[in-house]
């Protein structure tokens, strides 16, 4: 009787361990279906050319030519923090149409639609750039603790971004901060 016991536990945590890894699988939502759900003339980075002559390609190709290592981890811990909140990701360059700047990625919940950038502290003006964006929509932030205090004073409210222990990220010797509008609620 105790050997079936065992046995049936082993099976439901076998079970559980594929719900939540199937809980936080990427799941895309559709450029689409983000414009239906905020109601915002939202544009896709990797359909919009790049105007430059030294990078070129696409929004999205550019930006992840010129994005280093620290922009990718904020990517990659920031995508995976908002899955596990339940929301669905668009993981390519987002903007607005007629407005300049652009997010690196949407996430979607409902009726709710967030674009996030991430920053790192050696790209200076990042924020002068995304002035237009922050008026627009609802934007976050993920950053390094170099920006925060700028964010700060323009009504943003950070909190520490829950990143794995991994080696690959604590090579990076750093830490991820999650800033969002005061005014917007938490997720």
């Amino acid at each position: 009787m105790a050997q079936v016991h065992n046995g049936l536990s082993v099976k439901i945590s076998a079970v559980r361990k594929r719900t939540i890894r199937r809980r936080n699988k990427l799941r895309r939502v559709t450029l689409a279906s983000l414009k239906w759900r905020s109601r915002l003339p939202l544009r896709d980075g990797s359909r919009t050319q790049y105007v430059s002559y030294v990078i070129g390609g696409t929004i999205d190709q550019a930006g992840k030519k010129s994005s280093g290592k620290y922009h990718k981890a904020q990517e990659t811990y920031g995508i995976e923090y908002f899955i596990s909140c339940g929301y669905r990701v668009f993981p390519k360059h987002i903007g607005l149409s007629e407005v300049a700047g652009w997010a690196d990625f949407a996430v979607a919940r409902g009726r709710r639609v967030i674009l996030v950038e991430c920053l790192t502290d050696w790209w200076s003006g990042s924020l002068e750039r995304k002035a237009e964006l922050i008026v627009a929509c609802e934007l976050w932030f993920i950053t390094e603790g170099g920006y925060m205090s700028e964010l700060r004073k323009r009504g943003y409210k950070c909190k520490l971004l829950p990143c794995p222990k991994t080696p690959d990220f604590l090579d990076l010797n750093s830490q991820f901060w999650i800033c969002r509008p005061r005014t917007a609620k938490d997720l």
